[in-house]
């Protein structure tokens, strides 16, 4: 879950060409900064073949994710203190791998392979000319994930319920 966190969180400057490991510490403040930033995000990962859709919005001192219709209000998953303190283990590669295009934004894509704790995550990463991320790719454990960031629309939903209710 840690490693799905890493990867689904995300100011690089684009280098030219391929990136080395050594570039990851661009990479690393981009999700450390972008999981700070208010969005709403489409989790999409596949169970048993199918689909599973979760959405979420993210504010400054909240986080919604609805499931099966019902939107839920708890806290922030992570701190950027906690997520500073998971990256430092976390051993990186990272490419720049080119552009795309993705809902309509150019983006820079890049791949991540990531070994933290025991666990192994094949990500890729698409960011803005902002350098936030708007789409983020994880395989992990014979699981995929895929993310879709939106900062334009972050308004917290009214009928969210708080967690434990």
């Amino acid at each position: 879950m840690r490693t799905l966190l890493f990867a689904s969180l995300i100011a690089l400057p684009v280098f030219a060409g391929t990136a080395r490991a050594e570039d990851c510490a661009p990479l690393k403040e981009i999700m450390l900064n972008a999981a700070q930033i208010p969005h709403s995000a489409t989790l999409t990962r596949t169970v048993n073949g199918k689909p599973v859709v979760t959405h979420m919005v993210v504010t400054a001192d909240a986080m919604y994710m609805e499931n099966r219709g019902t939107w839920r209000k708890g806290p922030r998953m992570a701190s950027r203190e906690m997520m500073e303190e998971n990256i430092k283990t976390a051993k990186l590669a990272c490419t720049r791998i080119g552009g795309e295009t993705v809902n309509g934004v150019a983006t820079t894509l890049w791949s991540i392979h990531v070994e933290n704790q025991g666990s192994i995550s094949d990500n890729r990463m698409w960011l803005d000319a902002n350098n936030r991320p708007v789409r983020t790719e994880t395989k992990v454990e014979g699981s995929s994930f895929v993310t879709d960031i939106d900062y334009a629309h972050v308004d917290p939903p009214a009928n969210a319920v708080p967690l434990g209710k």
